[in-house]
């Protein structure tokens, strides 16, 4: 039997597409594979900063409800937490200062000093909502920055008050 030459060639150049189609491939693969490790490890960094924010507003929430304020019951000064009741029965510190513009002034540093938002800044906003849980009435609302997309809120409830906070990022 005689093979021709005409016949080799052939022969040799479908093979040689063959093993370049298969590198080829191979390639893709391996392409593939890297970029999936990526995106696994881009997706499992920005969980991790969620948990942390979450837990920086519970945090700045129940030590903001324990701060010591400028008005005075009969005894003591009295903390936020007590301050926002006295702002909602629109009664009087026993030092006879307002309660309320205690409040927004506390508050509002608080909120200022806590969280600081900006454009340039890593929070761009924040909302803060203190409401009467047995009438469902707002007591103080706490509005500064801008609005995002990004946010994580949080809310807390004691002795018959709800006060909510929403981070924009």
């Amino acid at each position: 039997m005689r093979i021709s030459k005409d016949s080799c060639k052939l022969q040799k150049y479908s093979l040689k597409g063959q093993e370049e189609m298969v590198g080829f491939a191979l390639i893709m693969i391996i392409v593939a594979v890297i970029l999936l490790i990526f995106l696994g490890f881009a997706l499992s960094n920005k969980e991790s900063v969620v948990e942390e924010k979450d837990f920086q507003i519970t945090s700045f929430l129940e030590s903001s409800l324990q701060y010591t304020t400028e008005c005075k019951d009969n005894y003591e000064y009295v903390q936020v937490r007590d301050l926002i009741k006295l702002c909602s029965l629109q009664e009087r510190c026993a030092n006879d200062k307002d309660p309320c513009r205690i409040l927004n002034s506390t508050m509002g540093n608080l909120l200022w000093e806590g969280w600081k938002p900006g454009v340039d800044r890593p929070v761009k906003g924040y909302y803060m909502n203190i409401t009467n849980n047995k009438d469902g009435s707002s007591i103080k609302n706490f509005v500064m920055g801008n609005i995002t997309k990004t946010n994580n809120a949080d809310a807390s409830e004691f002795r018959g008050f709800r006060i909510y906070l929403k981070v924009y990022y």
